[in-house]
Formats: C-alpha cells, sequence, structure tokens
C-alpha cells in the first residue's frame, strides 16, 4: 500500500479511524524499526500535541502539518512494505 493510499482511506474513513489510520501510519513512517516503546513514545507525542489543542481538533490535521511528522516528509508514492511492521506500529498507535 502507498501513502497515498493511505491518505485517500483517511479523507473517507469516519473519525476515530481516520485518526488511527494516520497514527498507525506516522508510527510505522517514524519508528518501524524501533522497539515497541519507542514506536509509543511517537504516538504519545502526537497525542500530547492534540491534547495541548494548539495543533488542531484531529490527529489526522496535526499529522500532516508541513515538515511536523514523516507523512509530509515522503513521497506519496512511498510504498509501506512491511506488513509485520504494520501490525507492530497499528498496535502502538
Amino acid at each position: 500500500m502507498t501513502l497515498e493510499w493511505i491518505l485517500w482511506l483517511a479523507s473517507i474513513l469516519p473519525q476515530p479511524h481516520a485518526d488511527r489510520l494516520c497514527l498507525t501510519t506516522t508510527v510505522y513512517l517514524e519508528a518501524r524499526s524501533q522497539p515497541f516503546d519507542g514506536q509509543v513514545a511517537v504516538a504519545e507525542v502526537a497525542l500530547n500535541r492534540l491534547d495541548s489543542g494548539r495543533y488542531g481538533d484531529n490527529l489526522c490535521g496535526l499529522l500532516l502539518q508541513p515538515r511536523q511528522f514523516a507523512m509530509t516528509l515522503v513521497p506519496q508514492d512511498y510504498a509501506l512494505k512491511n506488513p509485520r511492521a504494520w501490525r507492530k506500529a497499528w498496535r502502538a498507535a
């Protein structure tokens, strides 16, 4: 699956499913090779920013702010090829 496809899917999913997809994608892109605790830490950074209220009212919007997280730094045709890492990122998110 590509980042472009994930972004499209997140745009049509209802909340909170879209936010979970965006957070999982961010954890995958930022920390897929890290231990589980490192992946949880990435998710916590995003959730703390959301809780602060200064970065928007949903995770997808927050995670797609320019140059803040990996979803805006990799090409949209980037392929997420590691299903095991995706499942681990899903649990961490």
